[in-house]
Parts: C-alpha cells; sequence; structure tokens
C-alpha cells in the first residue's frame, strides 16, 4: 500500500547495505520516487531467498521483492570515474541521496553531502553505516552478529539457556539491526528534510547501526548508571515483574493473566473469570501478601484453569472484566485476525512467481491521502533509460554508455 504523502520528493539509493532498502522503501511506501542505483550485475539482495519452488532467480527473490516493491531500477557502474560523473548529474535533480556501505566506500564514490553539495546544496544525504561515519570502529568489518554484539543487545537477549551467567549468549533474530537501522533512517532522513524547509540547504545525516540499538538498552543502562549493577540476561521463560510473562493455555498462550502483587480487583476478576472456584474465595485470597507467600500454591491453579481453555477465551473472559489480558500470537493467529484485515495490514506481493505471498503493508496512514498498490519490484536496469533521459543524457549518451558497460 502507498499514500501520495511524499510524492514530491525524488530519492536515489544506493549500496548493499540492507537498512538502506528498507529506509528507502519505508519512504516509497508514502509515495516518494524512489530510484534504486544498482551495480550491472544487481544488487546482491536479488541473490537473496526465500524463491519461488526453492529456484534461485535474482528476478523472483522474496526479499528483494519485499524491500524494493514500488521503486525503480537503474544499473551504473559506480566502479568507474564515468559511472560516479553519471551520478553526479542524476544527484543534481534529487531531494534525498540514501547511501548504505562502509565509511570507506562511500568517500570513495563520494557518496556524502560534502563533496555533492557543489552540485547540488539542497540535498540531504543520508549514510547508513555499521558504526558511523566517525570514531575508532568506523572501519571495522562487520555483520549482523558483529553490530548486534558490539551494541549489547547480543549480551542481553533471553534464552534458551538455565544459567545465564555461565551459558554464552545466542543469537539475534535475523535482520534486527538493519530493519531498526532502516527504520531510524527514515526517520532521520524526514526531519533532515524539514530542517531544510526553514534553511534552504541540505546536510549529512549519520546513522550507525550499532547505536540505532541501543535504545533497547535503556533499563539496563539505568540500572548500571544508579546502582552500579551489571545486569546478567534474563532466561527465556523468566517472569517478568512476579508472575509468569506467558500464561499456557489450550492451544498456545496469552499475556496478562495478574500475578501474586495483583490489586484486589484485578485478583477478583481473575476469580470471577476462573468461575469463582472455592479455593479461590476464601478470605486470606483477598491479602496480596498471603497469595505472595503462597503462590507457589496458587500458580499451579490458575495453570491449570489457563491450559483448559483456548487462549481467546481466556483473553475474552479477563477482557471483559478490564484486565489487559491479550493471546500471544503467532503468524497464522496474526493473518487470520480481523483487525488486521480491516486496517489492510498485510497486501499481496504480486511479484511474477510470488503473486500470493503476503507481506505488511505501510504502518503509516494519513488523513486526505489515498492510499494505492505499492507496485511491483522494478525488473534489473528496467528504467535505466526512462530515468537517464529524464536527467538529460541523449540517446547518443545513453548508447556510449551502454557499449562502455557503464549501465
Amino acid at each position: 500500500m502507498t499514500s501520495n504523502t511524499l510524492g514530491d520528493l525524488t530519492v536515489l539509493e544506493c549500496g548493499p547495505r540492507l537498512a538502506v532498502g528498507v529506509c528507502g522503501r519505508l519512504l516509497a511506501d508514502l509515495g516518494a520516487t524512489v530510484t534504486k542505483i544498482e551495480p550491472p550485475g544487481g544488487d546482491p539482495w536479488r541473490r537473496a531467498g526465500p524463491f519461488p519452488a526453492d529456484v534461485p532467480d535474482p528476478e523472483r527473490s522474496g526479499m528483494f521483492a519485499y524491500l524494493h516493491r514500488g521503486k525503480r531500477s537503474v544499473t551504473l557502474d559506480m566502479d568507474s570515474a564515468t559511472g560516479l560523473q553519471v551520478l553526479r548529474r542524476l544527484v543534481a535533480s534529487a531531494d534525498l541521496l540514501l547511501a548504505g556501505d562502509t565509511p570507506a566506500q562511500l568517500e570513495r564514490t563520494g557518496l556524502l553531502y560534502q563533496p555533492l553539495a557543489e552540485v547540488n546544496p539542497r540535498l540531504i544525504c543520508t549514510a547508513i553505516t555499521p558504526f558511523g561515519l566517525t570514531g575508532p570502529y568506523r572501519d571495522h568489518a562487520d555483520s549482523e552478529l558483529v553490530v548486534t554484539a558490539l551494541s549489547g543487545v547480543g549480551y542481553y537477549i533471553p534464552g534458551p539457556v538455565e544459567s545465564p551467567s555461565t551459558q554464552p549468549p545466542v543469537l539475534s533474530g535475523a535482520h534486527v539491526s538493519d530493519f531498526c537501522a532502516g527504520l531510524q533512517s527514515a526517520t532521520a532522513t524526514m526531519m533532515a528534510v524539514m530542517a531544510r524547509g526553514l534553511t534552504g540547504v541540505g546536510q549529512q545525516v549519520d546513522v550507525s547501526e550499532q547505536e540505532t540499538l541501543l535504545d533497547s538498552l535503556r533499563m539496563y543502562l539505568a540500572t548500571y548508571v544508579y546502582e552500579g549493577v551489571v545486569q546478567s540476561r534474563d532466561r527465556s521463560n523468566q517472569a517478568v515483574g512476579r508472575g509468569p510473562a506467558y500464561w499456557q493455555c489450550a492451544d498456545g498462550y496469552v499475556s496478562g493473566i495478574p500475578g501474586p502483587a495483583a490489586e484486589e480487583h484485578a485478583w477478583m476478576n481473575l476469580v470471577d473469570s476462573m468461575g469463582n472456584p472455592e479455593w479461590a474465595l476464601a478470605e486470606e485470597f483477598l491479602d496480596p501478601a498471603y497469595r505472595q507467600q503462597h503462590w507457589t500454591d496458587i500458580q499451579p491453579r490458575i495453570d491449570a484453569w489457563a491450559a483448559s481453555q483456548p487462549k481467546a477465551v481466556v483473553a475474552d473472559l479477563l477482557q471483559k472484566r478490564h484486565v489487559t489480558c491479550v493471546p500471544v500470537n503467532r503468524i497464522d493467529d496474526i493473518l487470520a485476525d480481523e483487525h488486521m484485515a480491516v486496517r489492510g495490514a498485510f497486501v499481496p506481493l504480486g511479484q511474477p512467481g510470488l503473486e500470493s505471498a503476503l507481506v505488511p503493508a505501510s504502518p503509516i496512514r494519513f488523513d486526505g491521502s489515498p492510499v494505492t498498490a505499492s507496485g511491483l519490484a522494478p525488473t534489473l536496469g528496467q528504467h535505466t533509460t526512462d530515468v537517464l533521459s529524464q536527467a538529460g543524457f541523449t540517446k547518443e549518451e545513453l548508447l556510449w554508455l551502454r557499449q562502455a558497460g557503464v549501465v
């Protein structure tokens, strides 16, 4: 789904980092004209699956189609001096340049604000790098594992382990740093657009993937700063607060069943939801201190009740009694959810061979800005002729560039 909110913005997207594709996709979903600059052999994410029938095909990559729906594709050899000259001509009429690579590569290709301001002082350059454009780590080799480990997030990812203090950390989910960096880059880029409206000039936006993860450590940071305590990571099934974070039901889990520290009204609403069993109506159970002292005896009874009911029933019973209890959704639950359907939260990818694959739509809606289909991901170099012609290249120049292998 695409909005026309950013319909006046022209964006160039360069570089192999997944985060830059995420950033460009968020802007494209809001109506910006985003042109993906690819090397002649294609963006490396064209070679990433899933593929229909598991047959690798650079024009049928599910990952590439998801990241680049509704964008244009131009092939350009950025390793050649002529290719860099072509890019500078494209930059002259662009609003934004999104560049995802190492600082050394961005400097080598001139994909930073300072050299490009000579061509277009209103240009906003957003550089997405592993560790930022400055600092001792700026030229370190990286990977998803490296970035999450150095950020601290890798240490605090929960189990499954029995002893977090003695067992090694576990891997994060795929592409956590890339998607966090892509989202924050899109936000930062739009803030720079607002600043340009006041100053009339562009600027360099510097986004470190490592630093985009630091917000998730705020609880551990506060504990260390104020108490001098380095917290251990949690076990995956460790309770959050008092009482289990998740309760097992007949078909899955719910979150939000009142625990031992619940206030009286929450406890009584739970008791009522359970059908007012005789054991729970005893006077002593109205005392939170008593419940906490005897919680090991109480919890198995609540466990048994929850395990006998579907998760939707447990959540509904408690919600009707003003207790915030919700099912813990799996992917099949989310796709079947009525709220998601009404919001149009998932849309068909529509790519040849992937027509029925569902992907998240843009989560952002604006009043007065109609939402339309996002469009397909481009084939390699599909828009090269159109984009270069719009930038003023003649037919003769285009022919020469093709013969020279620059496009």
